[in-house]
């Protein structure tokens, strides 16, 4: 068995149905919902299946075992109700240790701008261009 993983499962519902059967495709694959957004309703910028608008709502969940991942969208897609449907892996939070972390330069970058630049006056300026000119 895999280390659980959390996945994020980000659907459109036609607009008159619930997102009950989404729940229940879960917990056929034995997942642990970790937390969902209400399903709210939202214009559609092009029709979909004949519908102008649609439930948009998000779960997140976690799965012992990705290969139930196949599984939850096969079920998902023979689902009328769902008009769309899709399923991301939320990445972990990891730091680097303290060590390997980069402090900003800011400092240094201004003082190395400041210096690697000899300041011209506007006489030497034109007497430059004019070298550049000839």
């Amino acid at each position: 068995m895999d280390i659980e993983q959390i996945y994020e499962l980000g659907y459109l519902l036609k607009s008159d149905i619930e997102d009950k059967a989404l729940l229940t495709q879960l917990e056929k694959i034995s997942t642990e919902v970790v937390s969902s957004g209400q399903a709210k309703p939202i214009k559609l910028a092009y029709e979909i299946e004949k519908q102008n608008s649609a439930q948009f709502g998000w779960i997140q969940f976690k799965i012992s075992d990705p290969k139930n991942l196949a599984k939850l969208s096969d079920a998902l897609k023979m689902q009328d109700e769902i008009l769309r449907f899709i399923i991301i892996k939320i990445p972990s939070k990891k730091l680097p240790p303290k060590e390997s972390r980069r402090k900003k330069p800011d400092k240094l970058k201004s003082e190395k701008t400041e210096n690697s630049f000899p300041s011209l006056s506007n006489k030497k300026l034109e007497e430059k261009l004019e070298e550049m000119v000839k």
